[in-house]
This record gives structure tokens, C-alpha cells and sequence, in this order.
């Protein structure tokens, strides 16, 4: 599939995001969002559900016993929060050690993670009090998308322009609450052992789609995948034991090669 196809093919998810974040159908959407627990969805929410790609429809994963108690802690961790660096994601972002973080970006630094999450999770968890900073910080990291790519049950995969509609309206949200915050977007790393692997492919694939939100102003991105390598393109079990969730040692990899990005965005 050429870029050009692609980027069409985003262009049009991607509009389809811009009607949803400003419509009505967004706002109904939303409403039902806070309302999750009532068993009956509104018309406008089962409209939006019809024409919309999941992924950009902000929803939590309430029926699971444990996932609101931990969006709760990290409600009251951003209250509580002066962090001028901060990730968010899923549970690569939750698997980050504080004290290896904070080692190597600095003591201002912290962790959102939430395993299992999606885009449209994140999407719901920024609507929710996780963007409820005590002190703006200056720059957000987000690693979204990987879980995206398959099927669990009660949530569907998502198609590649979808994963990245689904990006795009996290940024949008957190940018429209976070006016004078940085944003980079940290490509998925790498999945399953091989190069040829479908994981591996379609995250490939999403991150050239990744690459085009990035306006260079307030909205980076970066890609530090290849770092987690060996020559020959696989994933060792050093790295990855699930050829997904970083050891330390995979961690350490990552957060050098990050880190000069970091720094650069950090003084500008």
C-alpha cells in the first residue's frame, strides 16, 4: 500500500474524529460516557457508535473489577502532580519502574499507565480528571495504540487509520486541556519475535500513519523501535520475554534512546 493511499484513507477517518470532537454527536457521547453505568445507551450514543470507528469514542473499561479504582489513583496522582515530564499509555507505561524513570529523565517525572487500554480508554480517562494537574507539566509522552491491533473480548480491533484517528483525538483532548503542554508521540514498539510477524507489521504500518500527526510545534513524534532489536530484526527474550512488555533491561534500551528527545523538547 503506498503513502499516498494511506494518508487518504486517514484523511477520511481523520475528519470523521474532527465531526465527532466538535458535533453533537461527541457531547451525547460524552453524557453517555458519565453515565456508563446505566444499562440503557442513549440514541445519539448508539448513532455515534454506528458511523464512528471505536477507537475515537471515549469509553471506560467499568465492567472490569479493577480498571475504575485504578483510574481513580491516577486522578489523584495528577492532582497531587508538579511533574514537568509525563507518560501516558497502557501497560508498558504502567510497567515503568518510578525509580529507573526518574533516574534517567530526572526526579520530575511521572507514569499514567493503565494495562488493556486503548485509544478510545485514554480518550475517556483524559475526559475524567486525569489531566487535572496540580501544575501543568510540559511535556506528555503517549504510547497508545498496540492493544488496538487485536481482538479481547468485548472489544474489537481496530483498523490501522483507525488506531491513528484514535491518537489524534487523545492529542486533541489533552491538548485542548492543556494548552501549554508539549506532546510527543512515541511510536508503538516493536511486536512478536519476527520481523514478518502481523503484530509487527501492522504496528509498523501504524506508525507511518503516527509520523503524520505531528505538526512540529506543539505536537512531536519519535521512534525508538528499532533500538529494542537485534541485527537480524527479531526480539530477544532479554528484551521482551513477551516479545510486547519491556524487562528492565528493554526499559533501560528505550529510555536512553529516548531521552535525548525528551531533553531537546524539554528546553524549547
Amino acid at each position: 500500500m503506498s503513502s499516498r493511499i494511506c494518508f487518504g484513507s486517514l484523511a477520511v477517518v481523520l475528519a470523521f474524529s474532527t465531526m465527532f470532537a466538535s458535533g453533537a454527536i461527541a457531547k451525547e457521547a460524552v453524557k453517555e460516557g458519565k453515565k456508563s453505568d446505566k444499562k440503557d445507551e442513549n440514541v445519539s450514543t448508539k448513532v455515534a457508535k454506528a458511523v464512528l470507528p471505536s477507537s475515537v469514542i471515549p469509553l471506560p473499561r467499568d465492567k472490569e473489577e479493577d480498571w475504575m479504582p485504578r483510574h481513580d489513583k491516577l486522578v489523584q496522582k495528577a492532582k497531587k502532580s508538579t511533574a514537568r515530564l509525563v507518560f501516558f499509555g497502557d501497560s508498558i507505561t504502567e510497567g515503568m519502574d518510578t525509580v529507573q524513570l526518574k533516574k534517567i529523565f530526572g526526579p520530575s517525572t511521572e507514569n499514567f499507565g493503565i494495562g488493556g487500554d486503548r485509544t478510545q480508554h485514554l480518550l475517556w480517562r483524559f475526559q475524567h480528571g486525569e489531566l487535572d494537574f496540580k501544575k501543568d507539566p510540559e511535556l506528555m509522552v503517549i504510547l497508545m495504540g498496540t492493544n488496538n491491533l487485536r481482538t479481547w473480548p468485548g472489544w474489537p480491533a481496530s483498523t490501522i487509520p483507525e488506531i491513528a484517528s484514535g491518537v489524534k483525538a487523545d492529542i486533541e483532548e489533552a491538548q485542548k486541556q492543556l494548552p501549554n503542554t508539549k506532546f510527543l508521540i512515541l511510536g508503538l514498539l516493536p511486536r512478536d519475535q519476527k520481523a514478518d510477524g502481523v503484530l509487527r507489521v501492522g504496528a509498523k504500518k501504524t506508525n507511518e500513519l503516527l509520523k503524520g500527526l505531528a505538526d512540529n510545534k506543539r505536537v512531536f513524534y519519535v521512534d525508538i523501535g528499532d533500538k529494542l532489536l537485534e541485527k537480524d530484526g527479531t526480539i530477544a527474550e532479554k528484551i521482551m520475554p513477551d516479545f510486547l512488555h519491556p524487562t528492565p533491561a528493554g526499559y533501560e534500551i528505550m529510555f536512553t534512546a529516548l531521552k535525548p528527545t525528551t531533553d531537546a523538547l524539554l528546553k524549547k
